[in-house]
């Protein structure tokens, strides 16, 4: 069967594609258009895929497999959601959907998106990155902790493709060889209207970064002396700020 990756505008107002009929109040108002094809025989992640091999470590996806979702575009009206499953490309952020029944992968226009959610272990909310700085549009940002009259705490992941060093005789005789996406995660938090610099995890620079909660942030960092600083305490700390 042949299946094509579309680009899809994900406009408010216009017609809805064949191979893009949706369920919802809002049917009918998503996409504006179905721009040009640009696939072959897809199937699977086989569509989406920039590299294929049994030995690599890391994934540029952030979703193994096709997940449950929704999409909202940027007239915080319209949103995607039934009938529809959900891929992110960690590496060159961007978002695939796909309709539950149908073969057609639609690539979703990066600036039409404000934001969207892929249900895993549990939901991830993510927005335009460019919202907070400007520098990173058409990037997305994962919300961890949202307070809209506090502070948040967001989560940036930058994947990137390392070749496998065929130089390195140790790792090659280790049988440790392989390529790799690596993950590069930095957190921020976002108050009085302003992103933070990126966060060392340390408490020195954490509570430098919440100044106007410092003695908060303080008494809370009393109450785990002993912890290493992971995301999990990272939410933990803004939970305790915010209440």
């Amino acid at each position: 069967m042949n299946k094509y990756i579309a680009s899809i505008a994900l406009l408010c107002s216009g017609y809805l594609p064949v191979h893009a009929q949706l369920v919802g109040s809002s049917a009918g108002q998503e996409f504006k258009q179905l721009a040009g094809l640009r696939g072959g025989r897809l199937s699977g992640f086989e569509g989406v895929q920039t590299y294929k091999s049994d030995n690599v470590k890391g994934s540029q996806f952030f979703n193994e497999g096709w997940k449950t979702g929704s999409v909202v575009t940027i007239n915080r009206k319209d949103s995607i959601s039934d009938g529809y499953l959900f891929l992110f490309d960690k590496v060159r952020q961007e978002l695939f959907i796909k309709p539950k029944d149908s073969a057609v992968v639609l690539q979703a226009e990066k600036d039409q998106i404000r934001s969207f959610t892929i249900n895993t272990d549990r939901p991830h909310f993510f927005v335009q990155a460019g919202s907070y700085d400007p520098s990173r549009k058409g990037k997305f940002m994962e919300v961890l902790y949202d307070a809209s009259n506090g502070v948040s705490l967001l989560k940036f992941v930058q994947t990137i493709f390392i070749k496998a060093d065929l130089k390195d005789m140790q790792k090659m005789k280790d049988g440790d060889l392989y390529d790799e996406f690596a993950d590069n995660v930095s957190y921020y938090f976002y108050y009085n209207n302003t992103l933070s610099p990126k966060l060392s995890l340390n408490q020195n620079n954490i509570i430098k970064r919440l100044e106007p909660y410092k003695n908060k942030a303080i008494s809370f960092f009393n109450t785990f002396p002993d912890n290493d600083i992971d995301e999990s305490i990272l939410i933990k700390l803004i939970q305790f700020l915010n209440h």
